[in-house]
């Protein structure tokens, strides 16, 4: 059960209307400082105020508080509250430096909010408080930080001093956004939940360096909530995405007891112990399209991302790469981890001395349970002076590993150790695995319940991996860290069925024989698109993991034991994280009003497009949204035929141009760099209309 169906429509729709819409509404906002009365602060005495205190205990709704250039030695806590149709904006005026000081830790914070909503801030610099640059205390709601600086909150313990910190102890926060905002130097942590906070964007942010004390915890960002003070109470539906997150003093993210969870595009890099935590009591989680690299700086037995005692998760198409290991499972139940890239984890540590692609971990008298590993890539895993295993299944003291399943998976080059490691008691119950490619160029090594094995010996001995291949997989250049497959790959078409329906039907509910593989996305995202039978895609719009059956989007009809999938390109699913497509864009060129455009049809599973001209250097590299058509050039009203021999000049000289898709790994995809070659010199003149 990947997710329940629980309003997931309004779910999305809140995101969108509550969340998203008013962050773009707020960001045009500031810019463009429109808005019903300016309330101006000046120290100099030239403006309506000369403390930012003054002006906010009279600002109403709809009013703007300018502040002019200064440091401003004060505690701000807004007295009003706007309304939906009239927020109260703090910012700075135009590009004015204004810093909110906290006297040096003589104030407890540089911004309390509290009984507040509908009150925005942006441009400010908030410094040098005690325990908080920004203070929230529920009940709070609607409250927006963009494009702030929060720096150098230093509290003497150092278990304290955080950047921004909503403290939602009995009252709940909720509906707010943290954006674009550089939040750095602080003695604990960066941006801090605790407790009631609900619906919580946090985007497009800078946090760094949280934490300085070796004996305490420093996490950039931090959504908890403590056993201690009821589990029931923590954080819900927050979205952390497209943030930078690095040299925290340990983790990038934590979460602790929080449920609905969206992590997505982050590059967690640098950080003391793990890139992101997913901890003790969170439900409900997505974690995907993040670069997690060169973590585990100050601990010992970290990794990239570690799913710990929390279940119902999707972690996919992540980056993890330069970590010491590149994820690890413990504890948990009902995760799924697919299409990721997991690469050239080797980095050295001396209090833990191996490396691994992920790890299994099952420990403290808690299960590890129906953990489901497939499609992914691991590669060169391991620093060559130590002992290594790419996978690895570990047991502690009594407790178990259950039920992990590793299908349609690629494992080359592992270093110095082994590209297995099985040391659970039972591993016929802990551990099925079939349909993958296991490679290395120096012969494959298992070690199976504490015995070292070839691969055959392995296979006889375990009975395990009967249908997987041991070839070369032929990415298309590692050097570069593109690992799609090359068009000679022997993993193209090669990927097993994941699970079979368990009779004949029609409509939109399929019973399979196993549903641990899908997920209905929690509310947060899509459910998986599915491939059954001879049908066509379909969505899966809820999981239920006791009777073992789906419900999908479309009603369709399918025979028993038909094979399920996810959606794949070719006659079968290709092994490993990253689906080889089809090679070739189709582009075709239209003039209109002098124009030349270049148009061409998406391709299901890209994320952008760029145009390369002669030599392949970038024409058009377009911003976060797909485009499908781009306007290359407006012809000089005497050309009336575009030729080789126009000789019109830039960007159009060398009459070859090249549009290409990439993926969610930021590579290009398919074979031959899956390029639409459009040469105009050779194969078109194009006649442009004239009178």
């Amino acid at each position: 059960m990947i997710e329940k169906q629980r309003i997931r429509q309004s779910i999305r729709e809140f995101l969108l209307i509550t969340i998203f819409l008013p962050l773009v509404i707020f960001s045009h906002y500031i810019t463009t400082m429109v808005h019903a009365s300016a309330i101006i602060v000046a120290q100099d005495g030239s403006g309506d105020f000369d403390t930012i205190q003054a002006a906010a205990t009279v600002a109403q709704p709809g009013d703007t508080v300018l502040i002019r250039t200064g440091i401003y030695n004060e505690l701000i806590e807004p007295f009003n509250s706007g309304t939906s149709e009239e927020w109260i904006l703090y910012r700075n005026y135009a590009e004015d430096e204004v810093v909110i000081y906290g006297g040096g830790g003589d104030r407890d914070c540089c911004i309390k909010v509290e009984n507040n909503s509908y009150i925005g801030f942006a441009g400010l610099t908030l410094r040098g408080a005690l325990y908080a640059g920004f203070y929230a205390e529920g009940p709070v709601d609607h409250v927006i930080i963009d494009s702030c600086v929060v720096e150098d909150m230093i509290h003497p313990d150092y278990g304290v001093g955080y950047g921004i910190w909503f403290m939602a102890w009995e009252a709940p926060i909720s509906e707010c956004t943290i954006s674009n905002c550089t939040i750095r130097n602080n003695s604990s942590h960066g941006i801090f939940l605790y407790r009631r906070n609900y619906d919580i964007l946090i985007h497009g942010n800078e946090v760094s360096y949280s934490g300085i004390d070796d004996d305490d915890w420093g996490h950039n960002v931090k959504t908890v909530v403590w056993h201690e003070d009821n589990p029931h109470t923590g954080p819900r539906r927050i979205t952390i995405t497209d943030n930078i997150l690095h040299h925290a003093r340990t983790q990038g993210i934590m979460t602790w007891n929080a449920r609905d969870l969206l992590i997505r595009g982050n590059h967690c890099h640098h950080n003391g112990a793990t890139g992101i935590q997913i901890e003790d009591g969170t439900k409900y989680f997505v974690v995907e399209e993040n670069l997690c690299e060169w973590n585990q700086q100050n601990y010992s037995t970290e990794a990239g991302i570690w799913i710990d005692d929390a279940d119902y998760g999707v972690v996919q198409r992540n980056i993890i790469r330069h970590n010491q290991v590149g994820i690890k499972v413990s504890k948990s139940r009902d995760i799924i981890v697919r299409r990721n890239l997991v690469y050239k984890n080797s980095r050295e540590n001396t209090e833990h001395a191996h490396n691994g692609g992920i790890f299994l971990l099952a420990y403290d008298a808690v299960h590890n349970e129906d953990i489901i590993i497939v499609h992914n890539t691991f590669s060169e895993i391991g620093n060559p002076v130590y002992s290594n295993a790419c996978i690895g299944l570990y047991e502690y003291y009594g407790a178990e590993i259950r039920s992990a399943l590793f299908r349609n998976n690629i494992i080359s080059e592992t270093r110095s150790g082994y590209e297995l490691s099985m040391q659970a008691l039972n591993a016929s119950s802990a551990f099925n695995s079939n349909c993958n490619n296991i490679h290395n160029s120096d012969g494959i090594l298992i070690n199976w319940q504490e015995t070292d094995m070839t691969w055959q010996e392995y296979q006889d001995a375990s009975e395990q991996d009967t249908g997987s291949i041991t070839t070369w997989p032929a990415y298309v250049d590692t050097s570069l860290n593109d690992y799609h497959l090359d068009s000679s790959s022997p993993c193209i078409d090669t990927g097993g069925a994941l699970t079979v329906t368990t009779g004949a039907g029609t409509g939109t509910v399929i019973s399979l024989n196993d549903v641990r593989f899908f997920s209905d996305g929690f509310n947060l995202i899509s459910g998986d698109s599915v491939l059954i039978g001879a049908n066509p895609p379909v969505e899966i719009i809820s999981v239920d993991t006791e009777l073992n059956r789906i419900i999908v989007s479309t009603p369709l009809a399918w025979y028993s034991e038909d094979p399920v999938h996810y959606q794949y390109y070719g006659s079968s699913p290709d092994l490993g994280a990253l689906e080889a497509m089809d090679p070739c864009l189709q582009v075709v060129t239209e003039l209109f009003q002098g124009m030349l455009i270049l148009r061409w049809t998406p391709v299901s599973g890209t994320t952008g497009y760029s145009i390369y001209g002669a030599e392949n250097n970038p024409v058009f590299v377009p911003g976060d949204e797909p485009d499908y058509e781009y306007h290359l050039a407006q012809l000089p009203p005497w050309v009336t035929t575009w030729s080789s021999e126009a000789g019109i000049g830039d960007p159009l000289r060398n009459w070859t141009y090249v549009v290409r898709a990439v993926d969610w790994s930021n590579q290009p995809v398919a074979d031959s760099h899956h390029v639409g070659e459009l040469d105009f010199g050779n194969d078109i003149s194009l006649e442009y209309p004239h009178d």
